[in-house]
């Protein structure tokens, strides 16, 4: 029986992931760091490809929690379909408790998730780079990884700041705009706060057969 396309192309997208996984943890050499996931545009899936690698590292083991923190327009509750109207923002600006705004995910209890919060209720306040950056270490020793989901970067302040606050960041392109003027600019402002860049994402890509090989450990035959 042959496999349907889509769940080949499912396939090549989660393998390639896989081994994302594996050059993230093998770069790092540590656990209980905090990893920013920003864009050069909004067509990359971020938020679905930042799931897939946190739930396979989950099932790993690890215990990891996902922080959504695009304060401009982020709809990462409906993806995860975990509505909470607290969250990330509401701990930092306004005293909440993070234990009681934590969602957990339907398959992993060693995967959590911190929704964006009521971003409108502090609109007079001032995001404070020191509090973000000890917030990301302190809640990186609970955890083995600290997914943060941030908008795309480029002038945007907060998000870049985001970026600069923690241990690392990762950036996704899709393969047409990877080579582009705007995620040359992304890079640029990511650099500019002293970002501890990983590396840029491909999305999009289309893979030949040689890299299907690489891709699945070569052929067998």
């Amino acid at each position: 029986m042959f496999r349907k396309k889509t769940d080949e192309n499912r396939e090549i997208l989660l393998q390639s992931f896989y081994n994302l996984e594996d050059k993230i943890t093998e770069k790092i050499g540590k656990s209980n760091v905090s990893i920013a996931f920003t864009a050069s545009s909004k067509d990359t899936q971020k938020e679905e490809n930042i799931i897939n690698i946190a739930r396979h590292l989950a099932e790993d083991g690890n215990n990891i929690l996902i922080i959504d923190a695009n304060l401009r327009d982020s709809d990462f509750d409906l993806l995860i379909k975990k509505p909470n109207d607290r969250g990330f923002i509401d701990v930092i600006l306004g005293g909440y408790d993070i234990d009681s705004l934590v969602e957990i995910d339907d398959k992993f209890d060693n995967l959590a998730y911190l929704n964006v919060g009521k971003v409108i209720d502090y609109a007079d306040k001032f995001l404070e780079p020191k509090i973000i950056k000890n917030f990301f270490k302190d809640i990186s020793n609970i955890y083995d990884f600290v997914f943060i989901n941030i908008s795309e970067n480029t002038d945007i302040a907060e998000a870049n700041m985001f970026a600069a606050n923690a241990d690392y960041c990762i950036v996704f392109a899709t393969d047409e705009q990877s080579f582009a003027k705007t995620t040359q600019k992304s890079i640029e402002q990511l650099e500019k706060v002293n970002a501890n860049i990983l590396g840029i994402v491909i999305t999009g890509y289309e893979y030949g057969e040689d890299e299907l090989d690489d891709l699945f450990g070569g052929n067998d035959e």
